[in-house]
């Protein structure tokens, strides 16, 4: 009997971890930015889904700016987003310091934490040259929450960011221009199935994040611009 009990425990454990119960979470930024400023404000939109396509209204989110790899005592910016509803928040913080920051977005649902890669932020005046198209295609990766259903190991600027399972991987793959085109510009078509329960969402990407993120992830070129 005892058996039999622990048994179905697992049982009811493992579904409860699956995507379809409401463990997958996907944080998408609308407006990425380049670069901050300091002393000016700068708002960031986002988009929380629940199983990545339901759009989730009424959690409390916050957004913390902080220097990358920042420890417990270190010096953060942090605010609470305001809900737009419709799964859509925003929050607008106003950086301190010159150098390296990084966004932390919080969804306030699953322990879910979206991490953006290092923005400069440069004093008022000082002019920032556009990204490549590759480099900005890799923030995009991020910020529009690829990299939380999407493994891609062949890319360590990326880090240790925490990765749902969900996706396709995408580590050493050289897909075509076309392909990647149509993929993001229409997320249904030509569907590779590895959940039942999964299907890539439209996150409305516009024409030039489209660009990048084909540029990055078709292998024109691995290695981050210095």
């Amino acid at each position: 009997m005892r058996r039999h009990m622990g048994m179905t425990a697992a049982v009811v454990f493992a579904v409860a971890m699956t995507p379809a119960s409401g463990g997958w979470v996907v944080t998408t930024v609308e407006d990425v930015p380049e670069a901050l400023v300091v002393g000016e404000p700068t708002t960031l939109v986002f988009t929380i889904r629940q199983h990545g396509s339901s759009l989730l209204s009424g959690r409390e989110p916050t957004v913390v700016l902080q220097a990358p790899g920042a420890g417990w005592l270190a010096r953060r910016v942090r605010v609470d987003a305001r809900d737009l509803g419709m799964g859509r928040y925003e929050a607008t913080f106003t950086p301190r310091d010159t150098g390296l920051a990084e966004i932390v977005v919080d969804a306030d649902f699953m322990r879910h934490r979206i991490r953006l890669l290092p923005l400069p932020v440069v004093a008022r005046g000082v002019d920032v040259a556009p990204l490549p198209p590759v480099d900005r295609g890799r923030h995009l990766f991020v910020a529009k929450g690829c990299v939380s259903c999407h493994i891609k190991r062949d890319d360590p600027v990326l880090g240790e960011r925490t990765v749902q399972v969900i996706g396709p991987e995408l580590s050493g793959r050289r897909l075509s221009e076309a392909y990647l085109r149509a993929k993001l510009e229409d997320p249904a078509r030509n569907r590779v199935v590895t959940n039942q329960y999964v299907q890539m969402p439209d996150l409305r990407l516009r024409a030039p994040e489209i660009s990048a993120l084909v540029a990055y992830l078709g292998g024109v070129e691995r290695v981050a611009t210095p």
